[in-house]
C-alpha cells in the first residue's frame, strides 16, 4: 500500500468555493455600481430641486406681470424690491367695498411680497413660515419707456459629483440663480 502525499492534489479535483481574492473583486464592483447610483441619484435630487425654483420663480414673475397688466393705470407705481421692507405698501383689506387702483396695487405689492418675506406677519404668532422659494428675493423695475422688467433672484446649493477618486459628493457652493420676465403694457 502506498502512502499518499497530503499536499498533492487529485487530477479529478473541481474547486469547491470561493477564492477571497474573487469575493474581493465582486465587492469592489458592487460598491462601484452603488456609489455610482449614489451620485446619479444626488445629481438629479439637485437638478429637480433647481427646476422648481425656476418654474416657481417663472410663475412668480408672470403673476406679479398679470396684475400689473389689470392695473395698469398705476403702472409706474408698481416698483418694489422685497430685499427692503420699507417699500412694502400698507395693508389694504378690498373684501368689503370696491378699492380704488392705488388700494389694488398695495395690495398686489403685498401679497406678491409674501411670497419671499413674511409681510403680514403670518409667523408673527409661532407658526413656521416658509417662502416658496427660500432665500429669494423679487423686483419690479418700471423703465422710462414703460417697460417693465420682473425680476427673481435665489441662491441654489451647487453638488460636485464629478470627482469620485477624493471623496465624492461634496458641496461646491452657492449659484446664484435669476429669473426676469420683461414685458411692455399696451395702451
Amino acid at each position: 500500500m502506498s502512502v499518499r502525499d497530503p499536499r498533492a492534489v487529485p487530477a479529478y479535483s473541481n474547486q469547491q468555493g470561493t477564492t477571497l481574492i474573487e469575493v474581493l473583486v465582486a465587492l469592489l464592483i458592487v460598491s462601484t455600481v452603488m456609489l455610482g447610483v449614489a451620485l446619479f441619484s444626488v445629481s438629479g435630487l439637485s437638478d429637480n430641486q433647481g427646476a422648481y425654483y425656476r418654474s416657481q420663480a417663472s410663475m412668480l414673475a408672470y403673476d406679479i406681470a398679470d396684475r400689473i397688466r389689470a392695473n395698469s393705470e398705476e403702472l409706474d407705481n408698481y416698483e418694489i424690491d422685497t430685499s427692503d421692507t420699507s417699500d412694502f405698501p400698507a395693508v389694504v383689506d378690498c373684501t368689503s367695498s370696491d378699492c380704488s387702483a392705488e388700494q389694488i396695487r398695495n395690495r398686489d405689492l403685498l401679497e406678491w411680497a409674501e411670497n419671499f418675506t413674511d409681510v403680514t406677519g403670518i409667523g408673527a404668532d409661532g407658526s413656521a413660515y416658509q417662502p416658496l422659494i427660500p432665500a429669494a428675493t423679487g423686483a419690479i423695475q418700471v423703465e422710462s419707456d414703460g417697460s417693465v422688467k420682473v425680476g427673481i433672484e435665489w441662491s441654489e446649493v451647487d453638488w460636485d459629483v464629478s470627482d469620485i477618486a477624493s471623496g465624492g459628493i461634496r458641496q461646491a457652493g452657492d449659484g446664484n440663480r435669476s429669473v426676469w420676465v420683461t414685458f411692455r403694457i399696451a395702451q
